[in-house]
């Protein structure tokens, strides 16, 4: 079921609950963007507000009528953390993977034509800048996210390397797809 994620839906979150928060940014593209955020949020944040499970770096162009260009992975919470995540059956999972550590980085189309990534919160952010530089080795890569984000999917993936430590060392810089 698609939820209806609109720009005003975010735009009244963030005049609901001081940590839901929004920036503008110009793009490589020198178009106008807008990405909504949340701060140290709250269990509560999530729960009370419309859609701002969807807050985590989602990404609107500005330039006219707000229109959706990003929209990455919700947020997320660990097992047992609030109400939503307690008593799951995990005996059903198909799945599991290693939770990464680094950040999150994104793809989206620019008015440009151009695949363009983003961090959870900056066009420009040292992040973004070290997802490029690795995106500029691999042109396999870059043409498959290109494929994939052409057609309006938001490619999520870990920027990990010795230059973003968080808590793990990673001997190398690289992206993990995430989906």
């Amino acid at each position: 079921v698609m939820m209806n994620i609109t720009y005003d839906n975010m735009m009244r979150n963030v005049q609901a609950d001081e940590n839901l928060y929004f920036a503008d940014q110009v793009g490589l593209d020198k178009s106008a963007y807008r990405i909504f955020n949340y701060r140290l949020g709250s269990f509560a944040s999530f729960r009370d507000n419309q859609n701002a499970i969807q807050m985590r770096g989602i990404m609107f162009r500005t330039d006219d009528e707000p229109e959706l260009v990003c929209l990455p992975m919700e947020k997320f919470f660990n097992v047992n953390e609030n109400e939503w995540t307690q008593n799951l059956d995990l005996t059903r999972a198909q799945h599991t993977f290693f939770k990464e550590d680094g950040s999150l980085i994104s793809t989206w189309i620019g008015s440009d034509g151009e695949m363009h990534v983003k961090s959870k919160g900056s066009l420009h952010s040292d992040q973004v800048k070290g997802a490029y530089k690795v995106l500029n080795l691999f042109d396999d890569l870059r043409s498959r996210l290109y494929a994939w984000t052409i057609l309006g999917y938001t490619v999520d993936m870990e920027y990990v390397g010795p230059d973003n430590q968080i808590v793990l060392a990673y001997p190398w810089s690289t992206l993990r797809v995430l989906g």
